[in-house]
């Protein structure tokens, strides 16, 4: 047995990963419009491997990449993504992100807008993931 050694000044690959990845808003508005927002449940054929792995990364990316980027976003949109990646965390391998998920992110961008999000919203969010963070963040 062999056992590795752990350098506090390297980053793991994990990280370097996500610092590489650039989010792409066509492929977000993609998302949007491939995913149904009156049955959101099934997003398992939304991407292929490939896209999955790909693009696990976008579930780590700080506030700031976020926010510059939906900045042209209307409501209607952010609320879709929400919708996404709600599901995406439960629904697909590798993609569970805690207090970074771009839920969190984007519901501040709503809150930033002085748009609320609804009660019903909030239950739908509650009953289809289980990160205790979502989706306003650690309190």
């Amino acid at each position: 047995m062999t056992t590795g050694v752990w350098d506090p000044n390297a980053s793991s690959s994990s990280q370097e990963h996500t610092n590489n990845y650039q989010l792409d808003a066509d492929f977000l508005k993609r998302i949007i419009n491939t995913v149904n927002i009156d049955e959101p449940q099934s997003i398992n054929n939304l991407l292929s491997e490939d896209e999955l792995k790909e693009h696990r990364d976008i579930m780590l990316l700080p506030k700031e990449t976020w926010f510059s980027t939906l900045e042209n976003f209307n409501n209607e949109e952010l609320i879709a993504l929400i919708r996404f990646f709600t599901l995406a965390e439960v629904q697909f391998t590798n993609w569970q992100a805690e207090e970074r998920s771009p839920v969190i992110w984007i519901a501040k961008l709503l809150r930033k807008r002085k748009h609320a999000i609804h009660k019903d919203l909030l239950i739908w969010i509650k009953n289809n993931n289980k990160n205790k963070f979502l989706p306003f963040g650690a309190l």
